[in-house]
């Protein structure tokens, strides 16, 4: 199986909460058992109660396919590609990817690096990230590959095993959500910041807080942040964002770049200059 059909199936594969499905056609089939008990038994309230319940369920069932529709198609592989290609990276560049075990994200990217490298740091911590559909999720991950372009780290959010301004563009797929504190989200941006060259990028992608996502069965709507709590969470971590974009109204993908350390200064003797001419 190749790499791209294992992202998108394997994306789509966990993306569906085969229980809720179960639970939601079950209800169409009870409803239609006491609509039948209510006609048998001519039994006018009863047959009510079963058509109120099946309109219930068919929407509920109806909803749940079209989110997931869209969720289908705004495929993990789609988002990675989006990303390369705001990130406006080189095939020489020196990348770094977030990761948590699923290892695709990164995989994918580097298939466009040609003499570059992309630096793979895995943060998992089952304390910090308790879903166990990230757990499910790592047991079906591809293996970490022996790629010269690829080099592989476990680490920790807070220490990024990276020198100071070394890569010129990090790649965070879906990672900040999974980070129950904000705290935790604030300290690896820090470190992120801090490996990140001078006007170096930050590609971000995280579920978008909308009606696909609400409605899909199984999809954690707490951890859903609206794109206001992005753009501050980036702004206070000394970012600017120069770009968003949203797939299918499912997945948010913003380009935020590292603050250059000469901008205020720049600016500052901007308006010197204009206050002594």
């Amino acid at each position: 199986m190749s790499t791209n059909s294992f992202n998108t199936e394997s994306q789509n594969q966990f993306n569906i909460n085969w229980p809720a499905y179960a639970w939601r056609f079950g209800g169409l089939i009870l409803s239609l058992v006491i609509i039948a008990i209510g006609l048998f038994r001519e039994s006018t309230a009863l047959a009510v109660m079963g058509i109120l319940l099946f309109v219930v369920f068919a929407l509920l069932m109806i909803a749940s396919i079209w989110a997931l529709n869209r969720t289908n198609k705004a495929t993990a592989l789609q988002t990675a590609e989006i990303l390369y290609k705001m990130s406006q990276a080189r095939s020489s560049d020196s990348l770094a990817c977030i990761d948590l075990g699923l290892r695709w994200p990164a995989i994918t990217i580097s298939q466009r690096l040609t003499s570059g490298r992309m630096h793979v740091i895995d943060i998992y911590n089952p304390q910090l990230m308790p879903a166990k559909s990230l757990l499910r999720a790592r047991q079906f991950s591809p293996h970490a590959l022996a790629d010269p372009r690829l080099v592989w780290y476990d680490s920790h959010l807070e220490l990024l095993p990276l020198p100071d301004g070394s890569v010129s563009a990090v790649f965070l797929l879906g990672i900040l959500t999974e980070m129950a504190q904000k705290g935790d989200q604030q300290a690896l941006l820090a470190e992120i910041g801090r490996i990140l060259e001078p006007d170096g990028r930050l590609l971000l992608a995280e579920p978008a807080n909308s009606w696909p996502n609400r409605l899909r069965p199984g999809s954690a709507v707490s951890n859903l942040h609206p794109d206001h709590y992005w753009n501050t969470l980036l702004a206070d971590a000394g970012f600017e964002i120069q770009q968003t974009q949203t797939l299918q109204g499912v997945t948010i993908c913003v380009r935020a770049d590292k603050a250059s350390p000469y901008a205020s200064t720049q600016l500052t003797l901007g308006l010197d200059f204009e206050e002594t001419s």
